[in-house]
């Protein structure tokens, strides 16, 4: 008999596995193309989809980490997202949405874990001046005027945290179970923990990402996050379009020793799929790709036959004019002879593409998920 082959997150057995993209590629998030494959299974005991963390998987990722490089395309040191008619970094409108439904001390200690280039801790010590800010990462390295304090020794993070953040993070995290319990230890009495994911149901190209091993729904990481000693105080997928967020409160006593069954919803894979038969009933000459991000990176690499480019709405003299070897334009550089795919589902692609319409850009969207 083979071996069982166990979720990294609930250690439940996987037993369905998704054989719809046999020959996908799959690329890093640090948008890089990986020359390997993992298989993906989909746990019905905790209701998440997993890659098979096996001894290969580790030696793929232990190669992809000691040359990973965060936002080494695009030059950003925080996502920017879109209100209404205005960017505004992530950071800043997590912060907000934070403030307005817990009071935050003049003074305290925020430990950002898996802080990247510090992005958030920045934000946070010029949002809170008189806060204690430790950034943890590998790498880490911000520019807050010295304000923050790096750390790339976990045996250097203090204990007695206010306030933890996990932002994407935990999908990149072999034991992600493991880590919530050891943060738990870190953390006051009453203090709070924020993290964020990718939304696969949101964002189904989230699934194509090498090392992203975790892939949460909104229910199944608050079950765990309630699993490893946390009240939950907020779950969304509104903060930032395409991710979950979640707000939690550190509580004593015991917690549960099981995750519940739930029902397995839709399936990414079958989406991507689609996505690209979709692309290859067209013939596009010029054929761009929304955003200098992972799903268009994934699918300039998956698809054929074209001339392929990216196009950045926020692009500025900040960017670099190319990611892996393609063009990387603003709207102002777009030729007439182009057609700009939108890669987001229905719910985040439709008013993008009313918006480029408005302004005489071709663009289209797969309309089904």
């Amino acid at each position: 008999m083979p071996n069982k082959i166990s979720c990294h997150i609930c250690c439940g057995t996987l037993e369905l596995k998704l054989d719809t993209f046999k020959d996908i590629k799959f690329i890093s998030s640090d948008l890089q193309l990986i020359d390997s494959f993992v298989e993906v299974y989909y746990c019905s005991n905790c209701n998440n989809f997993v890659k098979n963390v096996d001894e290969n998987y580790r030696y793929r990722l232990e190669k992809l980490y000691k040359n990973y490089s965060l936002y080494s395309d695009t030059g950003m040191s925080d996502q920017l997202i879109r209100l209404d008619k205005i960017t505004v970094p992530r950071s800043s409108k997590i912060i907000s949405e934070i403030t307005q439904l817990v009071y935050i001390p003049e003074q305290g200690k925020l430990l950002d874990y898996g802080s990247g280039k510090g992005a958030f801790a920045s934000n946070w010590v010029n949002t809170f001046p008189s806060w204690e800010v430790i950034a943890f990462d590998q790498n880490v390295s911000t520019n807050s005027e010295m304000r923050v304090k790096n750390v790339s020794d976990p045996n250097l993070i203090s204990e007695e945290n206010d306030f933890v953040s996990l932002i994407h993070v935990l999908e990149h995290i072999i034991n992600p179970r493991k880590l919530l319990l050891n943060l738990h230890t870190l953390i006051k009495e009453g203090g709070y923990l924020f993290i964020q994911v990718p939304n696969h149901l949101k964002n189904p190209y989230d699934l194509a990402i090498f090392d992203h091993c975790s892939h949460f729904n909104i229910n199944s990481i608050a079950e765990l996050v309630s699993f490893c000693g946390f009240n939950v105080i907020e779950k969304n997928d509104n903060w930032v379009s395409k991710e979950i967020s979640l707000l939690a409160q550190k509580k004593s006593g015991t917690v549960p020793e099981y995750f519940s069954r739930l029902e397995m919803s839709r399936n990414p894979f079958v989406y991507l799929d689609s996505v690209l038969k979709y692309l290859d009933s067209y013939t596009i000459i010029n054929l761009g790709f929304l955003g200098a991000t992972n799903p268009a990176y994934w699918l300039s690499v998956q698809t054929n036959g074209v001339n392929k480019f990216f196009l950045d709405e926020n692009k500025d003299e900040d960017f670099e004019s190319t990611l892996n070897g393609k063009q990387i334009i603003s709207l102002s550089e777009i030729q007439k002879n182009s057609v700009i795919f939108i890669p987001f589902v229905r719910e985040y692609a439709d008013p993008i593409s009313k918006r480029l319409k408005n302004i005489m850009i071709p663009n289209f969207y797969f309309d089904t998920w």
